[in-house]
């Protein structure tokens, strides 16, 4: 899709239902990283617009949830209890606001020659 075109928030909104894999309770979303390492909204289109605003801008870093921290590790994070991990320390009342209580979150790279 992007290959032949299409804008990157369209076509990330696009694949949500293939990566869900059709699950209703699944939440997916894409958060992107901007050269200043902001968390930004890439597409999420599961998750509550107020969730969003929340959390776009928020910096990467070694507690930063499960997006943030993959993203700052460049490595998969797994949460099995977001009520007790520390990484989600600074957002667990988003999860409790969206009762989620489980997280699995892969970091894609992207990178662009020089």
């Amino acid at each position: 899709m992007i290959a032949r075109g299409m804008e990157l928030r369209r076509c990330s909104t696009a694949v949500m239902p293939i990566w869900g894999g059709g699950v209703r309770q699944l939440l997916v979303s894409i958060l992107l990283v901007s050269p200043t390492e902001e968390s930004r909204h890439g597409a999420a289109p599961s998750l509550p617009r107020a969730t969003l605003r929340r959390i776009d801008g928020g910096l990467i870093g070694p507690r930063s949830g499960a997006c943030g921290t993959a993203a700052y590790r460049g490595e998969r994070v797994i949460v099995l209890d977001i009520m007790t991990d520390p990484l989600w320390d600074q957002y667990r009342h988003l999860a409790i606001d969206m009762a989620c209580g489980m997280l699995v979150h892969a970091h894609i790279f992207h990178h662009t020659a020089a």
